[in-house]
């Protein structure tokens, strides 16, 4: 689970398992902003997450504990908030580049589209948000 909340002067980015939130700069780069609660591992292999823990996915219980971060706002920020269904397996690169090359929605789209011509292997679920003269959340 990740998301963010947008204040008059600051963004709140929070998280609990390995759903993300990044800061995406003005060339398309990207800096996680968000914990990743569970291990990186090789490709191909999988755990249990810690949400799928909590909800009944292990014999002993598992504490959640969300991740809460602070921002100010500098009036054009864009924020990535997405499932590991995109950046398992789709890299960072990619993600920036299309992040660069395409507007908003033609982004999500594309997104998408890349994650699952990767072979779609988890969910994928993601928003951008863009903060400034128009603030606009554009689903995915």
């Amino acid at each position: 689970v990740a998301g963010v909340l947008v204040l008059a002067e600051s963004l709140l980015a929070f998280n609990v398992g390995d759903s993300r939130v990044f800061e995406v700069d003005p060339e398309g780069g990207l800096r996680q902003v968000s914990v990743d609660d569970s291990p990186p591992l090789p490709p191909g292999r999988r755990t249990t997450s810690v949400v799928t823990q909590t909800l009944g996915g292990s014999r002993a219980p598992s504490p959640v504990v969300p991740h809460l971060a602070a921002f100010p706002t500098a009036g054009a920020d864009r924020y990535l908030v997405c499932s590991d269904g995109l950046t398992d397996p789709v890299p960072e690169d990619v993600i920036g580049s299309v992040l660069r090359t395409a507007d908003d929605g033609r982004a999500a789209f594309e997104l998408w589209k890349a994650a699952i011509e990767a072979g779609g292997p988890d969910n994928i679920t993601l928003a951008l948000v863009r903060i400034g003269d128009d603030d606009t959340v554009v689903p995915g």
